[in-house]
Parts: structure tokens; C-alpha cells; sequence
């Protein structure tokens, strides 16, 4: 196991179940770990406004809490929250 396989697994624990991603070539070992492991919906977006809207949208649809991943630049950003 390596450390995004790790850390998808800890966000599966954590009750996290859908990650909104625009990826970029930096998130490989992310985006493989999303394909690996059993547990999380990995949900492909086109634009990083997308990703981020559709994560903030289920997650007040839902109550639960979001996650995107997205590529800024040339380093990754993933961030997740708690519904209010």
C-alpha cells in the first residue's frame, strides 16, 4: 500500500463516499488509488468549476461530506468538507 492508497482508505473510514475530480498527470497515484479501492465513487469532471460545484452541491444535498480533487497548476489540490 502506498500513501494515496492510504489516505483514499482513512477518507473511506471517515465516512466519505464520492470524490469529484478533475485530475491532472500529478494525482496519478490518487486516481489509481480511487480505481483500486473498493468503498469510493470517483466522479470524472471536465472543468475544475465543475468539480468543485458538484462536490459542493452533493454535499448540501446529501449532508455529507464532500471531496474534489483538482489540479492547480502544477500541483494538486484536494480538499473536502463538512456540511454545515
Amino acid at each position: 500500500m502506498n500513501g494515496a492508497e492510504s489516505l483514499v482508505r482513512t477518507l473511506i473510514a471517515s465516512g466519505v463516499e464520492v470524490c469529484f475530480a478533475n485530475p491532472g498527470t500529478s494525482e496519478i497515484h490518487f486516481v489509481a488509488a480511487l480505481d483500486k479501492t473498493s468503498g469510493m465513487r470517483a466522479i470524472l469532471c471536465l472543468f475544475e468549476g465543475v468539480a468543485t460545484g458538484a462536490a459542493d452541491g452533493y454535499g448540501r444535498m446529501a449532508e455529507k461530506t464532500r471531496l474534489y480533487s483538482i489540479a492547480s497548476r502544477s500541483r494538486s489540490r484536494e480538499w473536502f468538507g463538512k456540511s454545515a
